[in-house]
């Protein structure tokens, strides 16, 4: 299973994997107002990564569109264009140019803020470590792009710290270990494959010893 979810096609190419990562994550939240108020946010953050999109309320559309796509047709949110019809849609992406390098970077932007304003109301200590983890991801995602060099986890960590104002729920040695700023499919196998290690071991042996 954990195999499939690395290997299993993207859904729009021009967003990758981070950004439908974030989307799927979406399904799993259950309290409505707070799915609605993460998915207005991912579309902001989904526009500034494409600014080639424009503006406009058609641009909008599309993005919503977009991220309906991205969820299977299963995210209930109060959107502000109605969900489009799969079979009618049935439409190829546009390929879109990415970011050039000349595009000025100065900061992680106002959406960035927003998810971490929403993570910071969260009440679950492993809700939180989880939704820092994919701001993390993003940050690091954003910098991947724009500045197309490397970036360490550390500058992501700290600059992550100073804008929540305070301790983060996990550790840089955390981060490293778990990958939390990597590739969020990878970082979810991860977290997954670790309460079960120990028992799959002990599994195996058992099978051998048969």
């Amino acid at each position: 299973m954990f195999e499939y979810q690395q290997k299993k096609p993207l859904k729009l190419l021009e967003y990758g994997r981070n950004i439908q990562g974030l989307a799927e994550y979406l399904l799993t939240i259950e309290d409505r107002q707070k799915r609605t108020d993460y998915a207005h946010a991912l579309v902001e953050l989904m526009k500034d990564l494409l600014p080639n999109y424009g503006d406009g309320e058609d641009v909008y559309n599309k993005l919503w569109d977009d991220l309906f796509i991205m969820t299977d047709f299963r995210l209930d949110v109060d959107a502000p264009f109605p969900m489009p019809d799969p079979e009618q849609l049935n439409r190829r992406p546009d390929p879109v140019p990415y970011p050039q390098a000349d595009l000025k970077y100065k900061h992680y932007g106002r959406n960035i803020e927003r998810l971490i304003e929403m993570a910071k109301q969260l009440e679950d200590e492993e809700e939180r470590k989880v939704t820092f983890g994919y701001i993390g991801s993003l940050m690091k995602m954003q910098s991947l792009a724009w500045n197309q060099d490397s970036v360490e986890n550390a500058v992501i960590y700290q600059h992550l710290q100073e804008m929540v104002g305070s301790e983060l729920p996990f550790s840089l040695e955390e981060v490293e270990a778990l990958e939390l700023f990597d590739n969020l499919s990878a970082r979810n196998n991860k977290n997954r494959n670790s309460n079960g290690h120990s028992n799959g071991k002990q599994i195996k042996k058992k099978r051998k010893r048969r």
